[in-house]
C-alpha cells in the first residue's frame, strides 16, 4: 500500500510539474511571439520610411538631371549667342574701319568733310548710268551690274566702299575681271546720313559657307580691301 501511495504521489507531482512547465512554456512562447510581432511591425515601419526616402531621392535625382540638362542647353545657347555677337561686332568693327578709310580716300570735298550725297551735285555732262543713279538708289539694297535690285537674300563679302557710285562701279568692274567664281554687286548703305556704295562679292545662302569662303578669300586676296573683307547680308 505504501508503495502504491508513493507511486500515486509521484505521479501527481510529475503531472503538476509538467503542467506548470507547460504553462510557463506557453507564456514564454506567447511573449516571444508578441516581441517578434512588435519587431516585425517596427521593421515594416522602417521599410516604409526607407521606401519613401528612396522615392524622394529618385524624384530629386530626376529633377537634378532635368535642371542639369536645361543648364547645359542654356550654356550652349549662351555660347552661340556670344559667338554670334562676337562675329557681328568683328564685322561691324571691320566695316567701320573700311568705311572710315574709304571715305577719307574718296571724299571729293577733302578729309573730314561732313557733306553727304544728299547734296552731292553730279557733273551734268557725265552721261554714265552710275552718274545718273548717284543718290537715287535705295539704301539697304544690293544691285546687279545693270542696277537691278537683287531679290534673293544671302551673305557676301564686302571688299570696297566709296561715297561715289561711279567709283564703286568702276572698282566692281575691275574686280570682276580677277574674281569670277561669284557675281559682284553694289550695295547701297547709309552711315550717319552718308550714302555709301559698297562692292560686294558673292551671295551665299548659308552664313557658315560664306564665313568659310571669307577666310579662304582673305588668304588669296591681292590687295588690302580683299585681305580685310568681311561678311554682309544682302
Amino acid at each position: 500500500m505504501k508503495l502504491v501511495q508513493t507511486c500515486i504521489v509521484l505521479t501527481a507531482f510529475c503531472f503538476c510539474t509538467f503542467g506548470s512547465l507547460q504553462a510557463q512554456s506557453k507564456k514564454k512562447l506567447k511573449e516571444e511571439v508578441q516581441q517578434l510581432t512588435e519587431e516585425n511591425r517596427r521593421l515594416d515601419a522602417e521599410n516604409s520610411q526607407l521606401e519613401r526616402q528612396t522615392s524622394a531621392l529618385v524624384e530629386e535625382n530626376r529633377r537634378f538631371i532635368e535642371q542639369n540638362t536645361q543648364l547645359r542647353s542654356q550654356v550652349t545657347q549662351l555660347q552661340r549667342d556670344f559667338d554670334d555677337v562676337s562675329t557681328r561686332y568683328t564685322a561691324l568693327s571691320a566695316e567701320h574701319d573700311a568705311l572710315k578709310g574709304s571715305m577719307a580716300s574718296t571724299n571729293p570735298y577733302g578729309t573730314g568733310s561732313t557733306r553727304d550725297n544728299s547734296t552731292y551735285a553730279p557733273d551734268p555732262t557725265d552721261t554714265r548710268d552710275c552718274a545718273r543713279k548717284q543718290g537715287t538708289l535705295r539704301p539697304n539694297t544690293s544691285y546687279t551690274e545693270r542696277f537691278n535690285p537683287l531679290n534673293s537674300q544671302g551673305w557676301g563679302l564686302q571688299i570696297y566702299a566709296f561715297r561715289n557710285l561711279c567709283q564703286a562701279v568702276e572698282k566692281a568692274a575691275e574686280f570682276r575681271k580677277q574674281y569670277k567664281l561669284y557675281k559682284t554687286y553694289i550695295r547701297v548703305k547709309e552711315v550717319n546720313g552718308t550714302r555709301i556704295y559698297a562692292v560686294i562679292y558673292g551671295s551665299l545662302r548659308e552664313k557658315d559657307q560664306a564665313e568659310t569662303y571669307k577666310n579662304n578669300f582673305r588668304k588669296i586676296a591681292k590687295d588690302e580691301g580683299g585681305k580685310n573683307a568681311f561678311l554682309v547680308q544682302h
